[in-house]
């Protein structure tokens, strides 16, 4: 019999007599043992199996039955078969659906990856060539040039060389400079619901905020003072 590598083979060697006859099983005219882990012999020595067959299992195999009445053999001979197991088949299935699945994805990853590196390449190469052109016919005449300053063409002549930009640091900042000119002791004498002009001259290096307040007490001289108070502007 011919039976694919992988299946399984079964025998029976069915007997009956008096007395009870005994059975034995060879292989190419060697007994086999009853413990041998490959080849399984049970049912009285009647059965023989082999779980999963190889290619080492090949040959002639042999039941001997005999009692005190005479003796009989039957053979068995197990041959190489081309055909693959059924099990074998659904793992050869498996594996080429699993390598032409990985493959598929593969493909498809590979493409999408390449086609979103081609579109932001195409998208920056677009972007700075209106950056550097303009888009001069989309300009609405009535709307301002301020309001359009994106779609004009850029110009590097207005740009700035990097090796003449210099970054100051917070320490070579320096503070403003306030200079406030008067006259030390100046005062002006006025009537009680007379309307009055106070003019004060600054100097200063940054914006600042002048604020001018009245003191309720007098001075030495029994004037009010009039307090110029300069707030830096933070920009």
């Amino acid at each position: 019999m011919s039976v694919p590598v992988g299946d399984l083979v079964k025998w029976k060697c069915r007997a009956g007599g008096l007395p009870a006859p005994s059975i034995r099983w060879f292989k190419d005219e060697k007994e086999l043992e009853l413990n041998d882990s490959r080849i399984h012999i049970s049912e009285n020595n009647e059965t023989l199996v082999i779980p999963m067959r190889s290619k080492f299992d090949d040959g002639t195999y042999k039941c001997i039955v005999s009692n005190t009445a005479g003796t009989i053999t039957e053979k068995f001979t197990l041959k190489m078969s081309t055909e693959l197991a059924s099990w074998h088949w659904i793992l050869l299935v498996f594996a080429i659906v699993l390598t032409v699945g990985c493959v598929g994805v593969f493909c498809f990853l590979f493409r999408k990856v390449r086609y979103e590196k081609q579109l932001r390449e195409t998208i920056t190469a677009a972007g700075l060539y209106y950056f550097q052109e303009g888009q001069i016919g989309s300009l609405n005449p009535d709307l301002s040039i301020g309001e359009q300053a994106d779609l004009l063409p850029y110009d590097k002549k207005w740009e700035v060389p990097r090796e003449k930009i210099k970054l100051a640091k917070t320490d070579d900042i320096k503070k403003p400079k306030i200079t406030v000119r008067g006259e030390k002791g100046s005062g002006t004498h006025v009537v009680i619901g007379q309307n009055i002009v106070l003019e004060c001259s600054v100097t200063v290096s940054q914006g600042v905020q002048i604020h001018f307040a009245w003191t309720t007490p007098l001075d030495n001289n029994g004037e009010s003072v009039c307090l110029l108070n300069l707030f830096k502007m933070f920009l």
